[in-house]
């Protein structure tokens, strides 16, 4: 299934969140996790002035269509929820979202108390209201 087109505005945060992951690594580590991502060698002090600028100098010349590829190898090395939930984002692109009468059904699955209205006379959930009376088998 062909991916809809990613708006540049998805693209840009996809580099940002990219950058901003490799900057996480020590400033020594950072030109050989750029080799490994398939990206521009460059010099150890130019990423020891910034680690940011070193990776997003490198990304700037990658081109959209291998961004989300370049995100997913770094997953594999790193966990950056950031990063994770861009990635998600583009994939889901072109997906029909969640209906009204999906979420209605699954919320309806859950049993989660309602907080009672701040003048209300009703007592806050328990923690007991939450956990069922009989565990399944």
């Amino acid at each position: 299934m062909p991916m809809a087109p990613i708006h540049p505005h998805l693209i840009r945060e996809l580099r940002t969140e990219i950058a901003s992951a490799i900057s996480d690594f020590k400033s020594y580590d950072v030109p050989g996790v750029c080799k490994r991502l398939g990206l521009a060698d460059g010099d150890s002090e130019e990423a020891f002035r910034s680690k940011f600028k070193y990776a997003s100098n490198r990304l700037a010349v990658v081109p959209a269509d291998d961004l989300l590829g370049v995100a997913k190898l770094l997953l594999q090395e790193v966990s950056s929820y950031r990063l994770s939930e861009q990635v998600a984002k583009i994939q889901e692109l072109g997906r029909p979202a969640l209906t009204e009468v999906t979420r209605r059904r699954l919320l309806s699955g859950l049993r989660i108390p309602m907080k009672p209205a701040t003048y209300s006379d009703a007592k806050p959930a328990t923690h007991s209201e939450f956990i069922p009376a009989t565990i399944p088998a």
